[in-house]
């Protein structure tokens, strides 16, 4: 399968191009191409905390961002985008209340 991922160079996503490449999928980087011929995406690009940035810089690029993916996606005709951001993934909580880790 044919993959892209965005955030590759990130803690999450360095970790995800290898797993995919070792699953024998191929691999590649966002470019200014629109017809990329890619059966998938993995979202992962964001700002991974919130001291890294202002709060509407925070919202574009993660959330305007997100979008943006899944926008491309469905007029590009992708069936599978998979999306995750590092507070899941590693179990991070930046709330306003502590949480119990099971």
């Amino acid at each position: 399968m044919n993959v892209l991922v965005t955030g590759r160079t990130g803690t999450v996503g360095r970790r995800c191009v290898a797993r995919l490449v070792r699953a024998g999928h191929s691999v590649r980087a966002i470019g200014l191409d629109q017809n990329l011929e890619i059966d998938g995406v993995v979202q992962l690009a964001a700002i991974p905390n919130p001291a890294g940035g202002s709060a509407p810089d925070i919202f574009h690029i993660n959330c305007t961002g997100t979008f943006n993916v899944y926008q491309a996606a469905a007029e590009q005709g992708m069936e599978q985008v998979v999306s995750a951001s590092s507070i899941n993934t590693l179990g991070f909580n930046f709330g306003v209340k502590a949480f119990q880790l099971y």
